[in-house]
């Protein structure tokens, strides 16, 4: 039984980690139905014709359509490059200290996207795909996800290992096999560099399924020279792209949650009192192997309302902050804040306002769908961390991986705060952009000013709870692996004692029964597990 216990452990601890956050800033952002034009992405319709349109609401994302028509070579692509390659360059490319930033620590490159018409992908053939991403100038080579159908309705993933200009088709060569994805709606594709191997790992939704990427080679367009990011559809295609995104910095393993630590803890502690108990004791219980036991009882019992009061947090924490900004007037009535994404699940515990009215300031928490969680009207009274006051709300729980907004009614002469400096955010989200309508009690997705006041508009905010009373999904796997371990040392324990003579017990009615089950006063379901595993062989 204690080799089961021991194997089921080794299983749990490999359900402890996971996909981590992002760890570093936005370098650029396509988001939702924004023209890219208007993001710093140059516009490259190479040898073939284009059509755009903005979507506000497909499948319930905004995104913006892309739609290529051509004769040869066919590409229509919004770049973000610079340097010295034979691509127009686009956009501003990027900044030597940008550059630096991604050889030390990586990049991030996400697309969320989805195909709507294109040739099917023949990976022995003509190996048209019709979306792309690509982040070019990195060790030398050049990194792409692209999507491509397989004439079924579904979607193929490929990452090439060459790409090359043929005739009229612009092919892509896999590296490995091309990753199915059952029909055509929207994923996050992401790929994260690692600049010490020089490879990158692909994730779908946040679930690590290619490595060792080494990039492509090229036969024409981006190459090493254009450091810089690109994004649009090929091969008479039409995508929407309801994000595409560059960051500095990897995805990480995430750290396991502290409640799954300290029921480890208790766990390695009963293996140990078993250890003991197995040197030192004999057939009848002793006193000190008693006392060791009720010991990892209450530390059982004891170990997650402790961790979950470590939670607790002082006071309000903002989940963005910023050292410095220009604080205006708006200049009419407005509904402005900012989109972000989350790189896990969170639940939002109070909505935020850096300015609140008098009267009170109402803050909205929404999705591109058009779906509102949640609302508040934020005081002058309400608690503060000294630059927001928050307003509790309901708590409310978004998803992994998913593009949120939050915004606030902001009327005529009411102050904001935009082109802030020192902008840092809680690593379970990142800041995407500005947002902002004409007009009070919208929900904005777009910016009216094209980016002029990034970052901005604060304004809005809102706090990550740190006091959830659900248990982590990975203390939950941990707990479920002991409980199975004391279920089955339950089984064995009367088994064996029920066929020692020492150890039975008459019944009055006579013949003789199974021996009871003693618990202690701290007889919890952990303390259930504890003892299973420390008595179990």
């Amino acid at each position: 039984m204690k080799r089961a216990i021991r194997g089921l452990a080794a299983l749990a601890l490999l359900l402890l980690g996971g996909v981590g956050q992002a760890q570093g800033g936005s370098i650029i952002t396509h988001q939702g139905a924004t023209n890219p034009a208007t993001e710093n992405f140059g516009l490259w319709p190479y040898n073939g014709g284009i059509a755009t349109a903005p979507i506000t609401n497909d499948n319930g994302y905004a995104a913006w359509q892309i739609t290529n028509s051509g004769n040869s070579n066919q590409q229509a692509f919004y770049n973000q490059l610079g340097g010295t390659g034979p691509f127009d360059q686009g956009g501003s490319g990027l900044t030597a200290a940008q550059i630096n930033d991604i050889n030390a620590n990586g990049f991030i490159m996400s697309l969320r996207a989805r195909i709507v018409q294109g040739p099917a992908y023949d990976p022995s053939g003509t190996q048209k795909i019709s979306t792309d991403i690509a982040v070019a100038g990195f060790n030398g080579s050049r990194f792409d996800i692209g999507l491509g159908s397989d004439g079924l309705g579904n979607t193929l993933v490929v990452l090439p290992k060459s790409i090359s200009f043929n005739g009229d088709v612009f092919s892509f060569a896999p590296f490995g096999s091309p990753l199915l994805i059952s029909g055509a709606d929207y994923h996050l594709y992401q790929l994260s560099y690692n600049p010490g191997t020089g490879t990158a790992s692909l994730f779908v939704d946040g679930v690590e399924k290619e490595t060792g990427y080494a990039g492509s080679t090229v036969t024409g367009g981006a190459t090493a020279n254009n450091f810089g990011l690109t994004f649009g559809s090929t091969d008479n295609a039409t995508s929407n792209f309801a994000l595409a995104e560059l960051q500095s910095g990897q995805l990480t393993s995430a750290v396991p949650e502290p409640s799954s630590l300290a029921l480890l803890g208790v766990v390695a502690a009963a293996l140990t009192g078993h250890g003991w108990r197995r040197r030192h004791g004999h057939p009848t219980r002793t006193k000190g192997v008693w006392q060791m036991k009720r010991a990892i009882l209450m530390l059982a019992a004891l170990a997650l309302p402790l961790v979950e009061a470590g939670h607790a947090e002082a006071g309000p924490v903002s989940a963005v902050n910023f050292t410095g900004g220009v604080t205006v007037p708006t200049g009419g009535n407005l509904s402005a804040g900012w989109s972000f994404t989350t790189n896990q699940s969170i639940t939002i515990d109070a909505l935020a306002d850096a300015f609140p009215l008098i009267t009170g300031s109402n803050v909205r928490l929404y999705d591109g769908r058009g779906s509102v969680f949640a609302t508040a009207t934020v005081l002058p009274s309400d608690p503060t961390d000294g630059t927001f006051n928050f307003h509790s709300i309901t708590p409310v729980t978004l998803p992994a991986h998913g593009t949120f907004f939050v915004a606030a009614d902001t009327p005529l002469g009411q102050s904001t705060t935009i082109l802030v400096t020192g902008l840092t955010t809680d690593p379970a989200i990142n800041y995407v952009g500005e947002v902002e309508s004409a007009a009070l009690g919208t929900n904005p997705t777009t910016d009216l000013q094209n980016g002029a006041n990034n970052p901005g508009y604060f304004g809005p905010s809102f706090e990550i709870s740190r006091t959830s009373a659900v248990p982590e999904p990975s203390t939950l796997a941990l707990a479920g692996v002991v409980v199975a371990g004391a279920i089955g040392h339950g089984w064995r324990r009367r088994r064996s004692l029920s066929e020692c003579p020492a150890h039975r017990r008459h019944d009055p009615r006579g013949g003789v029964s199974r021996p009871p089950i003693h618990w202690t006063s701290a007889g919890s379901l952990l303390g259930f597990v504890a003892t299973g595993i420390e008595t179990g062989n």
